[in-house]
C-alpha cells in the first residue's frame, strides 16, 4: 500500500525503489546505499514514513543527495 500511495502521489513516476521488512534496523551501511540509490537514480526526494524516518536520520541533512520526504498518518472514519 505505501508503494501504491507513493506512487499515485508521483504521477507513477518514481526513480528507484528499495524495500525492506517492516522493523528493519537500519544500518549504516543500508543509510548509506539508500543515499548512493537516490543518488544514482537522480532522485528529486526520497520517500519514507514517519516511523523509518526516525531510524535513517542518523544520515546528516547535507548527505542526502535531495529532500527526503515523511509520510504522515491520518485516520478517517467511513461510518459512525
Amino acid at each position: 500500500p505505501f508503494l501504491a500511495e507513493a506512487r499515485k502521489a508521483s504521477g507513477g513516476n518514481l526513480a528507484g525503489e528499495l524495500v525492506l521488512r517492516d522493523h528493519h534496523p537500519y544500518s549504516p551501511n543500508v543509510v548509506k546505499q539508500i543515499a548512493e540509490l537516490a543518488k544514482a537514480k537522480w532522485a528529486q526526494a526520497i520517500i519514507t514514513t514517519d516511523k523509518d524516518w526516525s531510524k535513517i536520520k542518523r544520515l546528516q541533512t547535507g548527505a542526502w543527495p535531495c529532500p527526503v520526504a515523511r509520510t504522515r498518518l491520518a485516520m478517517q472514519f467511513d461510518q459512525g
